[in-house]
């Protein structure tokens, strides 16, 4: 496989709650070194086969980053490392045991089709947006 950016953000490509998600991100991405990719993506298939179980088992966020694998509420507070104040002092909120983010991150996860509610295929990206995606990187 091709070089990898340093950091990627994988994510439930129809779920509007993670399609939301990903427009704050790269907004708030100053130093756009973010990538996106959608789980569904062949390309995120493919790389998930060497990533340890509990990650290549997520349907859910994914950080990879500088070959590190991260999901849940750690890959959430990862990715807040690369964004504007203020939202890049969320890292504080690692001192709460990761057991209690975790139950946190499920309840949310578990219900976010009911929620915010299901597409039946991936957004379409702008132009600008293009940029930051993992397979306009490879």
């Amino acid at each position: 496989m091709t070089q990898l950016p340093d950091h990627i953000v994988i994510f439930d490509g129809v779920c509007n709650f993670c399609n939301a998600s990903v427009n704050f991100l790269l907004k708030q991405n100053k130093k756009r070194d973010l990538y996106f990719s959608d789980l569904q993506s062949p390309t995120i298939q493919e790389l998930l086969k060497n990533a340890p179980e509990d990650i290549r088992n997520s349907d859910s966020i994914i950080f990879y980053s500088q070959g590190k694998w991260y999901n849940k509420s750690a890959a959430v507070l990862q990715m807040a490392k690369h964004l504007r104040f203020p939202y890049n002092q969320t890292v504080i909120f690692q001192f709460i045991p990761q057991k209690l983010r975790d139950a946190i991150y499920n309840l949310i996860a578990r219900n976010r089709y009911q929620w915010f509610g299901k597409k039946s295929s991936c957004k379409i990206p702008t132009k600008a947006e293009k940029r930051q995606l993992l397979e306009n990187f490879l």
